[in-house]
């Protein structure tokens, strides 16, 4: 998966802008979509689009042959992640279940 992220970075960035990067790949083994948050408070230099820091990483990884599961999710955690009340939420969330809950309440609605 980590050599996957960085031939896709290699490419070109996954630094969205707004201090938020989604890289992902495709790979054979998976059973399914995978995600993985990370948050950063102080923000790493990630090549983003605006040139500022990361502070927000979402990693999807999807199998290989899932192409439309693996654009719909990139697209829906796009989107999520553009409401910057959200993404301040998420940067100030104190551990992972404070991450979850900011997350869970955001797509109940």
């Amino acid at each position: 998966f980590v050599k996957a992220i960085y031939e896709r970075e290699d490419v070109t960035s996954t630094g969205m802008g707004s201090g938020v990067a989604i890289p992902h790949a495709r790979l054979p083994s998976l059973p399914g979509c995978v995600i993985t948050i990370a948050i950063c408070s102080q923000g790493i230099e990630f090549a983003a689009r605006d040139n500022c820091p990361v502070h927000i990483v979402a990693m999807i990884a999807a199998r290989d042959r899932d192409r439309a599961e693996h654009l719909r999710v990139l697209a829906s955690v796009a989107s999520l992640l553009q409401d910057p009340a959200l993404r301040q939420r998420l940067i100030s969330a104190r551990d992972a279940q404070a991450v979850i809950a900011t997350l869970s309440q955001r797509t109940d609605g």
